[in-house]
């Protein structure tokens, strides 16, 4: 009997502080490190276990995490969280199919789970099952209306073809947080397929004004200037993006404005890198 209480006793909030400390510091080994030991003494305690899946999922041990959280969901089976978590691990690791098994699981426990239909339509996204995407990115915008429900329900409503919803979508991301530099991006890459030019660079524009070293806005700048002709603008933002063939749009865009000189320095960078793709063998 004695046994049997060591065994379901749980620990007190100061023994949990100091992990909790050590995870809210960013120093996430020693976190692990203190929950490893509290579940010595403690192994029943589905919070610990929670815990610990979160620090391993931290420093991706991922599948290290993804046996704490189950090891937390033996112990206390109808907690939405833990589900969460577990769906965030699983995809993390590619396995789609049981991450979205998991968010419907903390669905189901929790009808308003906004994040876990988010989450679960990531997943589905992922999965190119785009229309089913959608449901629920709506799902958790009815129930809270952030910019980040806003931003991918745009994503997923692009890649289905339906560039005004999408553009739409990006607008209302864009208007709950106005200091969004991605969904500027994005919106500008919707309003250029639509044959709306002016408006696509003014996007990028301001989305380069909020964060001036945001990739995609940059490349996409970049790839506009380059498309007309004004290839020495695009230079700058060709290399503030090292997005995809950025190397090889700069040393083209080098080659065709005559400075030689910073051609064949960036070109025989380019060489040494051992990265040589057939268009840098053709500048070459």
């Amino acid at each position: 009997m004695k046994k049997q209480f060591q065994q379901s006793r749980q620990p007190f909030q100061s023994e949990i502080q100091p992990l909790l400390n050590f995870y809210h510091a960013g120093q996430l080994p020693q976190a692990e490190a203190a929950a490893k030991a509290l579940l010595k003494t403690y192994p029943n305690t589905f919070i610990l276990h929670n815990l610990l899946g979160i620090v391993l999922d931290g420093q991706s041990k991922v599948e290290e995490a993804i046996a704490s959280y189950r090891k937390a969901l033996l112990l206390q089976p109808a907690v939405p969280d833990l589900h969460f978590n577990l769906g965030i691990a699983l995809s993390n690791l590619g396995k789609l199919d049981e991450a979205a098994a998991s968010y419907r699981k903390a669905i189901a426990l929790q009808p308003g789970f906004f994040e876990a239909y988010g989450n679960l339509g990531t997943v589905l996204q992922k999965q190119g099952k785009l229309e089913e995407a959608i449901a629920n990115y709506r799902k958790a915008l009815a129930i809270n209306p952030d910019a980040l429900g806003h931003f991918n329900l745009a994503t997923a409503l692009r890649n289905l073809g339906n560039l005004e919803e999408a553009i739409a979508s990006f607008q209302n991301a864009i208007a709950a947080n106005p200091n969004y530099a991605d969904a500027y991006s994005r919106l500008g890459e919707a309003l250029w397929h639509h044959g709306k030019l002016n408006e696509a660079v003014d996007s990028f524009n301001t989305a380069l004004a909020i964060d001036p070293g945001n990739v995609s806005a940059n490349y996409n700048l970049a790839i506009f200037l380059y498309d007309n002709g004004e290839l020495e603008r695009a230079i700058p933002h060709f290399e503030r993006s090292q997005f995809s063939d950025w190397r090889e749009r700069v040393l083209y865009c080098l080659y065709k404005t005559e400075q030689y000189e910073a051609f064949k320095e960036k070109l025989k960078h380019a060489i040494s890198t051992d990265n040589v793709s057939p268009f840098l063998a053709t500048l070459s």
